[in-house]
C-alpha cells in the first residue's frame, strides 16, 4: 500500500512544477553557449530531466494506488495515441 498522503502528493506536484519551469528556463539559456559552459548547462538539463521523470513516476504510482482500476483508461489512451500517430502520418 502506498503510504503517501495528500501533502506528499502536493509536494510531488510542486517539485514537478519547479523542475519543469527550471528546465524550460535553462533550455532558453543554453542557446548561444559554447565549450565548457554548454557542457555544464547540458548536465544541469539532464539532472532536471531525471528529477522530472522520477517525480512523474511517483505521481503515477500515487494515482494508481488511489484509482487502482485503470484498465479501460490505458486502453483508451493507447487508442488516442495510435489515432494521433496515424493522423500525423497522413
Amino acid at each position: 500500500m502506498f503510504l503517501c498522503g495528500q501533502e506528499c502528493f502536493e509536494f510531488l506536484l510542486k517539485l514537478l512544477n519547479w523542475s519543469w519551469n527550471t528546465f524550460c528556463a535553462a533550455a532558453e539559456d543554453v542557446k548561444g553557449l559554447k565549450g565548457s559552459s554548454l557542457t555544464a548547462a547540458v548536465l544541469d538539463l539532464e539532472r532536471l530531466v531525471y528529477i522530472s521523470t522520477a517525480s512523474l513516476r511517483l505521481v503515477r504510482t500515487y494515482v494508481t494506488e488511489v484509482y487502482p482500476n485503470q484498465g479501460t483508461f490505458r486502453v483508451h489512451v493507447a487508442g488516442v495515441c495510435r489515432n494521433a500517430h496515424d493522423k500525423n502520418r497522413n
